[in-house]
């Protein structure tokens, strides 16, 4: 995991989790894995609320990547997340981005956009070797 050291709260890391699935679709459709998100970030005791700002699919089955941007905001501040996740070999590949965007309730995320761009490039070019 990488997290910048001006801004503890700003992070992107990878996680490799083994699965029994062969195929993202296996686990869902992408709105059912926007809302598991979700789900789980409600579930935290300290979060307050949470939007899903944009999803997507890239690739097709079973190349398939979901990807996911959305807000959380908790007793500890507002945050933006994004997320790539994909499945290949028995193994789940998540790729999380995280930026703080302050706390109150005048916190925003505007001021940082190109922060969220750059993580947004980074997103967008997560890919898994699935071999041949």
């Amino acid at each position: 995991m990488f997290q910048d050291a001006a801004a503890s709260s700003n992070t992107l890391g990878v996680s490799i989790l083994p699965v029994r699935i062969q195929s993202l679709e296996q686990f869902g459709s992408l709105r059912d894995v926007e809302t598991r998100i979700l789900a789980a970030e409600r579930a935290k005791e300290s979060t307050m609320s949470t939007a899903m700002l944009s999803s997507s699919v890239r690739g097709s089955p079973p190349n398939t990547t979901y990807e996911f941007e959305y807000e959380v905001d908790s007793t500890r501040g507002k945050k933006r997340l994004l997320a790539a996740v994909t499945v290949a070999g028995s193994k789940l590949h998540i790729l999380n981005a995280s930026v703080g965007c302050g706390k109150g309730e005048t916190a925003t995320c505007a001021p940082l956009e190109a922060d969220l761009q750059r993580l947004r490039r980074a997103i967008a070019s997560f890919d898994v070797d699935r071999g041949a």
